[in-house]
């Protein structure tokens, strides 16, 4: 056996983080945030921007929680129509059962 200390990383495949949020969160907080500060500009749309980003960050983060990492974009494929979610190796969501 060796002695030398060599680093194992335990996790290989963790999402990015922005702060303590992955980014995929974040990105949900700089959306709501964004539309607040277009309808109400200046610091009321930051203290709304922020509450309502932080409400809606929090509630993604609630509904893709122990799920698979895909999740929503699974969720997206099912419940959107298929001109704005177009897979070329899927059939389309209406076909209920696949043959082959």
């Amino acid at each position: 056996m060796s002695t030398d200390n060599t680093y194992i990383p335990r996790r290989l495949d963790d999402m990015w983080k922005v702060g303590l949020w992955d980014l995929d969160v974040f990105f949900v907080w700089l959306v709501t945030f964004g539309v607040a500060q277009l309808g109400f500009p200046g610091f009321g749309g930051m203290l709304i921007g922020g509450a309502l980003g932080t409400l809606a960050a929090v509630r993604y983060g609630r509904l893709k929680a122990d799920k698979h990492q895909a999740f929503i974009l699974h969720w997206v494929h099912w419940h959107l129509p298929a001109a704005l979610m177009h897979m070329d190796r899927t059939p389309p969501t209406h076909v209920e059962r696949m043959v082959g």
